[in-house]
Formats: structure tokens, sequence, C-alpha cells
């Protein structure tokens, strides 16, 4: 079963500024009633998949990242790995979907490609 999130490209059509779930069924994409996390059920509205723009698979409220975890990765940059975790968030603005383009600003002066390869763990608790 392959599920996403997406919008519909048409922008004129009504709710189409509010993204939905979707199980991806071939080229066809069918709404589904809730996030797939929670309960769910098969809806009636269906779009082609050319139709359709993914966005990112959820949005998170924070996000938490973990730096200077990987001793290869410190050591390449000349740091020490810390005793401690080095914890920082991330807005909920820097996730992008597929195909998104991926902005720098003006003030980004050093940029890590291996941050785009990076997995994360989704954690929620029921009823929040």
């Amino acid at each position: 079963m392959k599920i996403c999130r997406y919008v519909k490209r048409e922008a004129s059509s009504p709710g189409s500024a509010s993204p939905c779930y979707g199980l991806i069924e071939g080229e066809t994409v069918i709404e589904i009633s809730g996030p797939p996390w929670g309960a769910w059920s098969r809806g009636s509205r269906s779009s082609r998949f050319s139709e359709v723009r993914l966005l990112a698979p959820v949005e998170p409220s924070k996000i938490v990242c973990i730096g200077r975890n990987y001793a290869a990765h410190a050591a390449e940059l000349g740091n020490e790995v810390p005793k401690e975790p080095l914890m920082f968030l991330k807005p909920p603005s820097s996730l992008v979907g597929p195909e998104e383009a991926i902005v720098l600003t003006k003030y980004a002066q050093s940029v890590e490609h291996e941050a785009a390869e990076k997995r994360c763990s989704i954690h929620a608790r029921e009823g929040v």
C-alpha cells in the first residue's frame, strides 16, 4: 500500500488548496478520509497522478535533530564527537516535498549536502 499527502494541481477547483492524504494505485490517487496514522476509510474522490502535486508526508509542529553523532563525519569537519548528543531544532517550514526546490537564503554560509540523505523518525502520542 502506498500512501501520499498531496494537493490538486488545478488551483481553481474547490478545496484544492487543502492537503489530502490518498492511496496511490497505479496512475490514480484515491482520497482517504483522514491521516493514515488514525482511523480512515477509502473515499469516493480520485485524481489522476498527473493532476496532483505530492507534498512532504507530514506536517510536524517541530523537528528535533541530533548533530555530530557520526564519528567519521565529525572528523571530516575537524570536530570531536560530543559526550552528550548535540540537539537542535529546525522549523517545520524547512521540510520540503518531492520535486520541491530547496531554497537557500542569502544567509546560508555552509550547507552540508549529507543533510538531504538523512532519515527521520516520526513519533506521536494518541490523541495529540
